[in-house]
């Protein structure tokens, strides 16, 4: 329980995780797309890069989420599911945002 309480001392009121977690993914989508686009000898199609760094992605945003102290009242279980598909709404908010560009 102490280690909750300083957990939530040193996180600031105004940073979110699910924001940072967001402009992350964001900055290292195109990253991502630029290493797989380099280091791949076969050419291919966009969606097929996408496919590639969607799991890196995705695996990230949920790294930094659940590291955070966001929603530690739920349980576990819902804890992670919803961690889940947040991480999943963030990689989906992110190719959009791509997409359009």
């Amino acid at each position: 329980m102490d280690q909750e309480l300083d957990l939530q001392a040193v996180e600031p009121e105004n940073s979110s995780p699910p924001v940072i977690a967001g402009i992350y993914c964001f900055i290292c989508l195109p990253i991502f797309l630029f290493c797989i686009s380099v280091f791949e000898e076969s050419p291919h199609s966009f969606w097929f890069d996408l496919f590639l760094s969607a799991p890196i992605q995705l695996m990230f945003a949920f790294v930094i989420l659940h590291r955070s102290p966001w929603r530690r009242e739920f349980s576990r279980a819902k804890r992670i599911l919803l961690m889940a598909l947040m991480s999943t709404c963030i990689y989906c908010i992110n190719l959009c945002v791509l997409v359009a560009s």
